[in-house]
């Protein structure tokens, strides 16, 4: 583990200790979950969230910011609407505004 935390990979560990690639990620999928102590506080806000039977995409919203990630993804400075009749517009702040 102190070879990986050292930035090596499962390949370059395997090569130093003299065994395969598919020999260290046995070992690592055994090893047990990190204890909750060693989590982040987000982390921790998460784990919290899913024990108290929070869905895990609420989950994520109440431990992470996601309002900037969303922000950067969607483009909200225009977009565009179909109406009933199947017409797109174009949508933007501006024309919001002025209703």
């Amino acid at each position: 583990m102190a070879l990986l935390d050292q930035g090596l990979t499962q390949k370059a560990v395997a090569e130093r200790l003299g065994v395969s690639p598919a020999a260290v990620s046995k070992r690592l999928k055994r090893l047990p979950p990190p204890s909750f102590t060693q989590l982040t506080p987000k982390e921790k806000k998460f784990v919290e969230c899913r024990a108290k039977g929070v869905s895990q995409t609420e989950s994520v919203c109440q431990a992470y910011d996601v309002s900037e990630v969303i922000l950067k993804v969607v483009d909200l400075s225009r977009f565009q609407l179909d109406d009933e009749d199947g017409n797109t517009m174009d949508v933007t702040p501006e024309d919001d505004e002025e209703e």
